[in-house]
């Protein structure tokens, strides 16, 4: 896929922050009918939409990819298809501080 000319200069972007949230799994496994998902559920569709950013970025513009990302696997996963850089939001949520020990015990094995 890739985006019409005539939307990618029509406004000077920096950078994209790319998938946040998804409604495509509202109503689903007892999920609510309204409201996004965050988390897990979001890690092939921020691989997906990474794809298509890193394809049809310009030079200048940062991408950072979201959405999904637990382990350090799926860090570097994200930093090889292209993201400049990666965050994390559902998981430091869920799991805490702890997060970032879990985290540098997998990066120091791997």
């Amino acid at each position: 896929m890739t985006l019409p000319k005539r939307h990618r200069h029509n406004f000077r972007v920096d950078g994209w922050i790319l998938t946040n949230t998804t409604v495509r799994y509202a109503g689903q496994w007892n999920l609510p009918e309204r409201g996004g998902v965050s988390g897990r559920l979001l890690t092939d569709i921020s691989k997906a939409a990474l794809q298509v950013a890193v394809q049809n970025r310009l030079a200048r513009e940062l991408i950072i990819s979201v959405g999904g990302v637990k382990t350090i696997q799926d860090i570097q996963d994200r930093l090889k298809i292209g993201a400049d850089l990666v965050q994390m939001y559902s998981s430091l949520i869920f799991e805490g501080p702890a997060l970032l020990g879990r985290l540098a015990k997998q990066a120091r094995s791997v």
